[in-house]
């Protein structure tokens, strides 16, 4: 009976029900005895439970009703939303918004309202994912084709936008627009990769001829680029390839630059190796491990300013040398002079070790100021260039240097002779300075002191063949005046000359003779002018002493070159030193012999360079 309640009348089935449900139960309570009033009053519970059946299937319905009710509200707004957004995005497609229905016209209940609104909201709901597809597409194309041109943010469309589609709301861009500006932009990049093209096919060329190596054959050579490439993919491909090969050519180069930054390296280290074998002095200078263009060409500078350093290096380090050798020299020299009997023991070779001091001299008086002048003037130089000293074997080479004393008067210089009986001329270069000289010849001192060391050494080591008049037997040093004058002594002033001057001692009992340079000896001319001897001035009236050499014999010794057997002779009294102011004798006695101006000056050290530091 109740699988017919959905065909039969609610109120009927209720009906029927309640009969049948009133006599079962009436028979049942008269079978069981209860009594009248206790089945009136389960009756009535029966009815109150039927009523609260009935009132909880109403209320229930309500609330479906109201469900319903809010659902076709909210499917009609969806609806309305999609409408109003897809009219926004594609207005062409106007059919396809048409309403879902009439309430008006149709009388639809809700359930139908319902069911239509949900199927057409699904099918607004597919075209608007297809239509977010689309504009989410040319969104996409959009900006890449902006960040592929570079263009700046000023000059973007606001629709192209990263976030740009925000949840359901799609926004009011057209798709006429997007077009536009996306065929605007492809045009702009279909010119810019033509162009993009051209440049990397002339820098591969040119990087090609630059690494010696061939061309590709498939860079075109014409301008037929563009018929070529007829389309976007095949313009990107180009420019992919290109941009290949433009990047294996610089790793290329990359490679090549990195083996020419080697080689200047080590070639680098090799003249800095050099500089200091050469100055022991090394050049810690730190070296970029970069490899790049700037890199080689400084490294490059860093060789040149090195080689040109050697190659100044190698001129002082050969006056150096020099110089070194001097000291030694000198130094051996002293040590000689020291030594009282040095020319003793040599009988026949006295001239000759006396040339050789000499020339010894001679060397250390003119070679040595020229070697400190040429090494001052170049660590003068050196610092001004490379903004340092100069150092040599862990010195500083100015350090090392004396320094230049101060010039002095410069002696006058023989011209001519005017005549024979007149005096030559002299030209004086400077005027004489200082309180004790006079500028008048009228008031010239007769004697002065000489002014180079070398002098001083002659004097005091030269032997006189004479014995002096106090004492028998007894070897007179020092310079022989003339008549009716006073011995002068050549002795240096204090805290002046050389080491070698200093080293020779002075007696002053004991007197020689000037000694002539021996290279005058058998000259035709007058002996040289040697302005540096404080000599007396001769009138031409004096006659010269007569040029006599003897060999000079120890004190006490007897000569037995000229005796016979082993008697021995008593000694030859010695003679008379030469006049170095003697003219020769065959000069004619008409001219008269050379003179030169007496001029007083300060002892000059025989050179400035101390023995300390060879």
């Amino acid at each position: 009976m109740l699988n017919c309640v959905d065909t039969m009348d609610f109120v009927e089935t209720l009906c029927a029900l309640s009969r049948s449900t009133h006599a079962k139960l009436h028979r049942l309570w008269t079978d069981m005895g209860i009594s009248t009033q206790c089945q009136n009053e389960a009756y009535r519970q029966l009815a109150t439970r039927l009523q609260t059946i009935c009132d909880n299937t109403i209320q229930e319905q309500e609330a479906l009703e109201a469900k319903m009710c809010k659902d076709v509200a909210a499917l009609s707004r969806q609806h309305q939303d999609l409408t109003t957004c897809l009219r926004s995005l594609d207005p062409s497609t106007e059919a396809e918004f048409e309403p879902a229905f009439n309430q008006d016209v149709d009388g639809l209940s809700l359930q139908q309202q319902h069911d239509r609104l949900t199927a057409k909201n699904t099918q607004l709901d597919q075209l608007r994912s297809r239509r977010v597809v689309l504009f989410t597409k040319l969104h996409a194309q959009l900006v890449a084709l902006y960040n592929s041109l570079e263009t700046p943010a000023p000059q973007r469309k606001p629709f192209a936008r990263d976030k740009y589609f925000d949840g359901d709301n799609i926004g009011q861009p057209l798709l006429k627009a997007y077009e536009d500006e996306i065929q605007q932009c492809i045009t702009q990049k279909r010119s810019a990769d033509t162009q993009k093209i051209q440049t990397l096919i002339a820098a591969v060329r040119d990087l090609s001829t630059e690494l010696n190596m061939p061309p590709n054959d498939e860079c075109p050579v014409n301008g037929s680029l563009m018929l070529e490439l007829s389309t976007d993919e095949a313009l990107e491909a180009k420019v992919k390839e290109l941009e290949a090969q433009l990047d294996n050519l610089k790793t290329e180069k990359q490679l090549r630059l990195s083996d020419k930054v080697s080689e200047v390296t080590a070639r680098l280290r090799g003249l800095w190796k050099g500089y200091e074998d050469l100055t022991g002095h090394k050049l810690d200078v730190p070296l970029s491990e970069d490899i790049s263009e700037a890199v080689y060409s400084d490294l490059t500078a860093k060789a040149a300013d090195a080689e040109a350093r050697i190659e100044a290096v190698s001129e002082a380090t050969a006056l150096l040398q020099r110089r070194n050798e001097l000291l030694l020299e000198e130094a051996a020299l002293i040590e000689a002079l020291n030594d009282p009997g040095r020319l003793v023991s040599k009988q026949r070779g006295i001239a000759q070790q006396l040339l050789k001091e000499e020339k010894m001299r001679r060397a250390l008086r003119v070679e040595m100021p020229k070697i400190n002048a040429k090494l001052r003037r170049f660590a003068t130089e050196w610092a001004e260039k490379h903004g340092e000293a100069f150092i040599y074997r862990g010195d500083v080479l100015l350090d090392v240097l004396p320094q230049p004393e101060p010039e002095t008067a410069v002696l006058g210089t023989v011209t001519n002779f005017r005549s024979p009986s007149q005096s030559p001329c002299l030209v004086r270069k400077r005027p004489l300075e200082g309180p004790d000289f006079d500028q008048t010849p009228s008031k010239r001192p007769r004697y002065a002191p000489r002014s180079d060391s070398s002098c001083t050494v002659a004097t005091t080591c030269s032997l006189s063949s004479s014995r002096s008049a106090g004492s028998r037997g007894g070897w007179s040093v020092g310079a022989t005046p003339s008549k009716g004058t006073a011995p002068v002594r050549a002795t240096p002033a204090k805290g002046t000359g050389s080491a070698l001057a200093r080293a020779t001692p002075l007696k002053g009992t004991f007197k020689a003779p000037a000694r002539v340079p021996l290279s005058c000896m058998r000259s035709k001319t007058p002996a040289p002018v040697r302005s540096h001897v404080a000599t007396p001035v001769r009138s031409q009236s004096q006659a010269p002493a007569p040029v006599r050499s003897q060999t000079a014999l120890r004190p006490g010794a007897t000569n037995t070159r000229r005796s016979g057997g082993g008697q021995s002779a008593p000694a030859r009294p010695a003679l008379r030193a030469p006049d170095p102011f003697a003219t020769p004798k065959r000069v004619p006695s008409r001219i008269p012999a050379q003179r030169t101006s007496i001029v007083p000056s300060k002892p000059a050290p025989l050179h400035n360079v101390p023995l300390a530091k060879h």
